[in-house]
């Protein structure tokens, strides 16, 4: 089967807009825990290859970071001396080196709320969990139409290991982390069988992919 060298114009030209197109989506997702997985699992790519692929990797990385540069600056010519577009972005960021970003009263401390609320029905249920979608705490919450308080019941949680845990029981937990395990081995097997760098870096980007939804399930 034919196929377009990696290296030829026609796809360079497809891949560059491509790669802004991505770099414009991950922005706009204003999730740091996208953000870093993201940037983690592009330094595990770029630690664990050599040769063609770590240098293709590098460039990829290097063009990355000249989008958000110009998606920055494009934005702070749109801002105003009211309204800037840019430092939103940028504190989101550099909150996550913040200590104070993971106190009580923020999301990372509501994140380890929900954490230690889940906690008894894991100790009630440790095998088999409560149930996919199941209640495991209550909050109080506010209606604007009733205009009263009520208590709302809380089934979801942002760390997936412990939510699956929760529902699941360990059961459930160690059959997921086996499946992702058992992925990740075999696609090592594979990467390391074939010799084309443009297959190698298919397999390569596709172990990434899952070490970055696994890096992202944790908050």
């Amino acid at each position: 089967m034919y196929r377009i060298p990696v290296s030829s114009p026609n796809t360079r030209r497809l891949l560059i807009p491509s790669l802004g197109l991505l770099t414009g989506g991950l922005l706009l997702t204003f999730t740091r825990t996208v953000w870093m997985s993201t940037l983690i699992s592009i330094g595990l790519m770029a630690l664990l290859t050599r040769g063609e692929i770590r240098r293709g990797i590098m460039r990829m990385f290097a063009a990355v970071t000249v989008f958000v540069l110009v998606v920055l600056m494009l934005l702070s010519l749109l801002s105003t001396a009211e309204e800037s577009y840019v430092s939103p972005y940028v504190k989101r960021f550099t909150s996550i080196f913040h200590p104070e970003s993971y106190e009580e009263t923020t999301s990372a401390g509501a994140r380890w709320l929900e954490i230690r609320e889940a906690w008894p029905q894991i100790a009630q249920n440790p095998w088999l969990g409560i149930g996919i979608g199941a209640v495991y705490r209550w909050e109080e919450a506010w209606d604007d139409a009733a205009q009263v308080h009520y208590m709302r019941a809380v089934s979801y949680m942002h760390n997936a290991y412990v939510l699956l845990l929760t529902d699941a029981g360990i059961l459930g937990l160690t059959t997921c982390l086996l499946m992702y395990t058992i992925f990740i081995v075999r696609a090592r097997k594979i990467y390391y069988m074939l010799s084309d760098p443009t297959d190698k870096g298919v397999v390569l980007a596709c172990i990434a992919s899952v070490v970055s939804i696994l890096i992202g399930a944790v908050m």
